[in-house]
């Protein structure tokens, strides 16, 4: 053990190696499935791992937290692509009509006949097209709707 690995030791005390090696492995696996772990969740974690372990009286304070942390070497940043704020619903609602509000009826008519929904023909031939038209126009009213009821 070098000389900074005893400081960390002694610093954080390793009362329950079984249990700091279990939760190691699962932090480990956690980040490589690009889980989002804060320090609560990896408090809750060790909790349920000592109560796996039949450990009594753990807890798991803030002190532990930070230990846990620098004996894990471990820092909190954000993940790159991640977003600061997360998304809400009203978010998500708005991007999606923003999306929908991009959709043209010949992107709608060009994707049924690719599909083979509808057969390869002019829009201007096609009989139904007033209606699909019409269609589109309602559900973005509906949509529209939604939107300012939050």
């Amino acid at each position: 053990m070098s000389d900074n690995e005893q400081e960390l030791a002694d610093e954080f005390k390793i009362d329950h190696p079984q249990l700091k090696k279990i939760l190691a492995c699962w932090f480990d696996l956690a980040l490589e499935n690009y889980l989002t772990i804060t320090g609560l969740i990896l408090q809750e974690k060790a909790k349920k791992i000592a109560t796996a372990l039949k450990i009594q009286n753990f807890a798991t304070s803030n002190g532990w937290l930070q230990g846990f942390k620098k004996w894990y070497h471990i820092v909190y940043t954000m993940q790159s692509g991640e977003a600061a704020n997360p998304v809400t619903i009203y978010d998500a609602i708005q991007f999606v009509s923003q999306a929908w509000n991009k959709v043209s009826k010949d992107i709608i008519i060009h994707i049924w006949q690719k599909t083979g929904i509808l057969p390869f023909i002019e829009i201007d031939e096609h009989p139904d097209a007033e209606l699909l038209v019409e269609e589109n126009n309602k559900e973005e009213a509906e949509l529209e709707n939604l939107i300012t009821q939050f």
